[in-house]
């Protein structure tokens, strides 16, 4: 038995299953999860797994995933950029700016609009870098003031309203499907994908980022300054961003900055709406900021309205001591009480 045991212990693991095993676990684990979850859904949901909800699927993580991929440069260098929705903005409003320059032809403006694009992200993740790398100070608190700035900036340039009128070609290669269920956006969040991973496996630069985020000292022994990579990271990670505008112009035909916080406000509009509406007809107080009074308290001050209108004077008004006698206030004779005058107020 004991023979046996050992036999069992000792035997060795061969190469390639435990390097399928080493791969499924630490490399390809969030893509089983992915598929898992597919399969899922596809199994209990009957509308998951057809070609107009794929369509909309793509669509929607097509730009998210344009960014995955110039966040990965930042990630692994040790860095993180808060500013991304902000300057996805900015880039958006300056690529739309150009492209709806009547004096251009639309090959020169989305021309334009894509160099324009690229040079603002590249100016904001230049910024971000070179400010955290020279003054030593953490990433997190420069990109979250660029993405106030970002924000700002994106409201001057847009003049704080819609940008309409981009080119026809433009917005139908943004509109493009191919095969039924695979948007011109998702082919190109896919070659931006692929890009990326060709740049950190099979060049120096990849290499480096990748030994800066694990030891930058030793990358500076070695003769290589990690504070170079560091904003070349941030640089390309900006850069990248007008992939994800233009794709974001194409896909919704216009731009506008805040178009979140513009939505959130009119859906504000419409509660307030939904909740006011009702007691408007009800004829409920208003002066209690909307609040639903109780209906009791409305039955009373119905009641004292009615009454108020069978009397035309102050005098007349019933004062607290005719509560105890209410035949008064329908007008029947009630003797006097004799000691009704002595008694103290």
């Amino acid at each position: 038995m004991s023979e046996t045991s050992e036999t069992l212990v000792s035997a060795p693991v061969s190469p390639g299953r435990a390097k399928f095993l080493r791969f499924l676990i630490r490399d390809a684990g969030v893509l089983l999860a992915l598929v898992l979850i597919t399969l899922f859904f596809s199994l209990t949901a009957p509308y998951f797994a057809t070609p107009g909800n794929a369509l909309k699927i793509f669509v929607q993580i097509a730009i998210n995933t344009v960014l995955a991929a110039g966040m990965t440069f930042v990630i692994l260098t040790g860095g993180i950029d808060l500013s991304v929705g902000s300057v996805l903005a900015l880039c958006t409003v300056v690529g739309a700016t150009v492209m709806i320059d009547e004096s251009l032809s639309p090959a020169v403006a989305i021309t334009l609009a894509l160099l324009a694009c690229m040079a603002t992200g590249a100016a904001c993740g230049f910024l971000n870098g070179w400010i955290s790398t020279r003054w030593k100070i953490p990433s997190f608190i420069v990109t979250l003031g660029m993405l106030n700035m970002a924000a700002g900036a994106a409201r001057v340039v847009s003049d704080n309203s819609t940008i309409t009128g981009l080119p026809q070609s433009f917005v139908d290669f943004g509109n493009l499907i191919i095969g039924g269920f695979l948007p011109s956006i998702f082919l190109v969040a896919v070659l931006v994908i692929a890009a990326g991973w060709f740049v950190l496996r099979f060049t120096v630069f990849g290499r480096m980022i990748f030994a800066v985020g694990t030891n930058d000292e030793a990358v500076r022994l070695s003769g290589h300054d990690p504070d170079f990579y560091k904003v070349a990271a941030f640089t390309i990670q900006r850069a990248d961003g007008r992939h994800r505008g233009h794709g974001l112009s194409a896909a919704l035909e216009h731009r506008q900055p805040d178009r979140r916080r513009r939505l959130r406000a009119q859906c504000n509009r419409r509660r307030h709406h939904r909740r006011h509406q009702p007691q408007r007809r009800q004829g409920l107080d208003h002066r209690h900021a909307g609040r639903r009074l109780h209906p009791a308290g409305a039955q009373h001050r119905a009641a004292v309205a009615r009454r108020r209108r069978q009397f035309q004077t102050d005098r007349d008004w019933p004062c607290h001591r005719a509560r105890r006698h209410p035949r008064r206030l329908s007008g029947e004779a009630v003797a006097e009480d004799p000691l009704e005058g002595q008694r103290e107020p």
